[in-house]
């Protein structure tokens, strides 16, 4: 739902309830511009490793337990005992729970949070 169309919504309950007086629109600030549009751009990028510079071959490893390393065999799988992962699924199961994670926040590269390293790659775009 675009902010326009919810704003439109709540003015609606807002006078069908009497309570006009206490709806106000809060103006953003260019900062908070900035990091909205950050925000809608991760959400609608898919995550790959080639966006961040890891090519297919490379090792990565999981942030609760170093020695366990898995290799990036595309864009998106890893692989981890000889089986093929998305990050997400592989860290849960990892994890041991049934909860939906962001898989990012679970491997390092050289090191580097993957996810860390999203962030800043989509900084300076």
């Amino acid at each position: 739902m675009s902010k326009e169309d919810a704003y439109e919504l709540l003015k609606a309950i807002a006078e069908i309830t009497g309570q006009t007086n206490k709806l106000h629109i809060h103006e953003m600030t260019e900062e908070e511009n900035r990091s909205e549009k950050l925000a809608e751009s991760i959400r609608k990028s898919n995550f790959s490793f080639s966006a961040l510079g890891i090519a297919i071959g490379e090792e990565l490893e999981f942030i609760n337990n170093p020695d366990i390393k898995v290799k990036v065999i595309d864009d998106r799988k890893v692989e981890y005992l000889g089986e093929y992962y998305y990050l997400s699924p592989l860290a849960k199961i990892l994890l041991n729970i049934s909860h939906p994670v962001q898989g990012s926040l679970y491997f390092t590269y050289n090191g580097e949070v993957l996810n860390d390293l999203r962030t800043c790659l989509e900084r300076n775009d």
